[in-house]
């Protein structure tokens, strides 16, 4: 009797050992803080597209708490509200101005709610506070936005190459005069270099070319 007493007690034993690992795995695995103090904070939105309750909450990366609850609200504006409550660890001070965004890890990773730093220098925020939440851009908008994009690309594109083809047309349509032009400058410039290389040769012709001037200038005034 006494043997079975203690296979008993052994198997008993055995269950609740296997029991409080089992309850250790699952705090574990569950991310609960049973030996921290937290506090509660509200953040308000209007679309928490991903959202669901014990989803994480993040401070700069780190994460400092879950999603407690979310509750629908209809104001007597006839807006919508979406409360959701945040339990977040006394160790994650915020500050007034703090904003509560949506986002997610790549295309179709973890959706999470990540909080703002809030203002440089301003008071910590108390337990209870509410603050304001960023709804998160939809692929729809994002798709939409991107299309549009793409339009006006397109539409610059087109006008581009209209205008380079009335370009073309006026260049060739006007050739003749552009190759005059260029053909006077061309003359210009060969001109003005050989004068220029004779004046070098020969400075003294600035004086004589000076005399003449002057000559000219005095028979000007006399006739007059």
């Amino acid at each position: 009797m006494a043997k079975v007493f203690t296979n008993e007690v052994k198997t008993g034993f055995v269950v609740i050992l296997c029991t409080i690992i089992l309850v250790g795995l699952t705090i574990m695995a569950g991310n609960f803080s049973l030996f921290k103090e937290q506090y509660k904070i509200r953040a308000v939105f209007t679309d928490i597209t991903g959202i669901q309750k014990d989803a994480s909450v993040r401070l700069g990366g780190v994460e400092v708490g879950m999603v407690k609850n979310i509750k629908l609200v209809y104001t007597k504006e006839g807006n919508t509200k979406i409360f959701v409550d945040l339990e977040l660890d006394n160790s994650a001070k915020l500050r007034e101005g703090t904003i509560a965004s949506i986002t997610t890890l790549g295309l179709m990773g973890e959706t999470y709610i990540t909080l703002s730093h809030g203002d440089t220098g301003a008071p910590f925020i108390e337990a209870g506070s509410t603050i304001p939440g960023k709804d998160p851009i939809s692929m729809d908008a994002i798709i939409e936005e991107a299309t549009s994009t793409m339009e006006v690309a397109k539409e610059t594109m087109n006008n581009i190459s209209n205008l380079a083809k009335d370009l073309d047309k006026a260049v060739t349509g006007n050739k003749s005069n552009i190759d005059d032009i260029m053909n006077n400058l061309r003359r210009s410039t060969e001109n003005f270099e050989e004068f220029s290389d004779d004046i070098k040769r020969n400075p003294w012709k600035l004086l004589v070319k000076g005399s003449e001037d002057k000559d000219k200038a005095k028979d000007k005034r006399s006739k007059r």
